[in-house]
């Protein structure tokens, strides 16, 4: 019996063995170059420089009451926005409702965690 698993085993590493040269054997033959870093050069003209997303970043003075609202929940000291809204949220603010459901939902789950280590 512990034969039978001796040389199962070494049947599957040689299997793994094999499989994993041929990998980097193709790997290799398609001399596959590392695009470096993006350059803005290389950055497609839909994008917004500012957001650097295809949708602008939004602007708190072209926001309504509830845009305003929902803008100063995330760009205020210790939220890591202080410099304008980038990424998710960024695109978030383009519906102030949903970045405020989503702010509304996080501050909810933050409040469970802590009671829960409590």
């Amino acid at each position: 019996m512990k034969t039978k698993i001796a040389l199962l085993t070494l049947f599957f590493v040689v299997l793994v063995i094999n499989t994993d040269i041929s990998i980097t054997l193709d790997a290799q033959e398609a001399q596959y170059q590392l695009q470096g870093m993006q350059t803005q050069e290389k950055i497609p003209d839909d994008i917004h420089m500012d957001s650097l997303a295809r949708l602008p970043q939004v602007q708190r003075e072209d926001l309504d009451e509830v845009g305003r609202n929902a803008f100063d929940t995330f760009v205020r000291p210790g939220t890591g926005y202080e410099t304008g809204l980038r990424g998710p949220v960024g695109m978030w603010m383009h519906s102030p409702i949903l970045a405020e459901a989503v702010s509304l939902c996080d501050n909810e789950c933050v409040t469970a965690r802590q009671r829960i280590s409590a």
